[in-house]
């Protein structure tokens, strides 16, 4: 009795999964990859665009370096750019737009203590 039940629920579930299209790209208004080896963790809405702030490993260097990217609406890269300092680890947990520019918040082990210091850095439109 309860095969019974079960088979109209299999039929409506195979027709569901049927109907369902198997590429989502399809429905994607744009897609990007950015060629930044390293982890996105934030997206910031901004007056002319988005900011994608996260972590990267800079060539040439071992350790991990804070960094943004900044993209138009259409996901069409402005700039991108790292903030680091003396070789340590740099992360920046959180970015402010001001009026001039951005304020970053973060963290970082490049000052010589064996933990971890407040990090706040304040840079221009271009990132600088």
């Amino acid at each position: 009795m309860k095969l019974a039940s079960l088979i109209p629920i299999l039929i409506l579930s195979s027709i569901l999964i049927i109907n369902h299209p198997m590429d989502e790209k399809e429905n994607d208004e744009w897609s990007k990859i950015y060629g930044i080896i390293g982890v996105a963790h934030d997206i910031l809405k901004i007056r002319d665009g988005y900011l994608i702030r996260g972590y990267c490993q800079p060539k040439g260097k071992e350790n991990l370096d804070a960094f943004l990217l900044k993209i138009d609406s259409q996901g069409n890269e402005i700039w991108n750019k790292t903030y680091g300092s003396r070789g340590e680890n740099d992360y920046a947990n959180s970015v402010l737009e001001t009026e001039d520019g951005y304020l970053i918040s973060g963290f970082t082990s490049s000052y010589g203590s064996k933990a971890w210091d407040i990090w706040l850095l304040k840079i221009d439109k271009e990132g600088n």
